[in-house]
């Protein structure tokens, strides 16, 4: 029992680590496809503000599910999921504009779609967690006839 409860802080650390290494494996890929598609460079002094705050978006769900101790896949794995579709769409749009020759700017709703989709994801995963823990518990029991 002592054990568990020492190792508790060392696999909340294992998570978060593995959260914030989704962030930015995800900010970096994005960004190198973008860098390869386009011909643009991969200058990371340029680009390093950027896939911060990238890594920071999509680290966010992840370190909460860390933060929580969530240690079931599903929500690891629902998340992720809509992760890779939703920087997925946002390379398909981008690439889409990039080789249309679109020069009108910035996608406004594709950048707020982004902003927001942390929050989405996180608030999909939550619940996720607490109905895999609400099954593992039993669930709701009709009182006994």
């Amino acid at each position: 029992m002592d054990h568990e409860k020492s190792s508790e802080p060392a696999s909340r650390l294992s998570l978060a680590l593995a959260a914030v290494g989704i962030g930015a494996f995800c900010a970096v890929a994005v960004a190198g496809i973008l860098s390869i598609a386009t011909g643009r460079s991969f200058d990371l002094t340029q680009l390093f503000p950027n896939l911060l705050f990238q890594a920071a978006m999509v680290s966010t769900p992840f370190l909460l599910l860390a933060l929580l101790n969530v240690r079931t896949r599903g929500p690891w794995l629902l998340g992720a999921v809509l992760t890779l579709i939703a920087w997925g769409y946002f390379l398909f749009v981008t690439l889409r504009v990039e080789f249309a020759g679109d020069v009108r700017g910035i996608n406004i709703g594709m950048a707020l779609a982004m902003f927001a989709s942390p929050i989405v994801i996180t608030l999909v995963c939550l619940i996720a967690a607490l109905v895999g823990r609400f099954a593992k518990a039993g669930g709701a029991r009709p009182p006994a006839a």
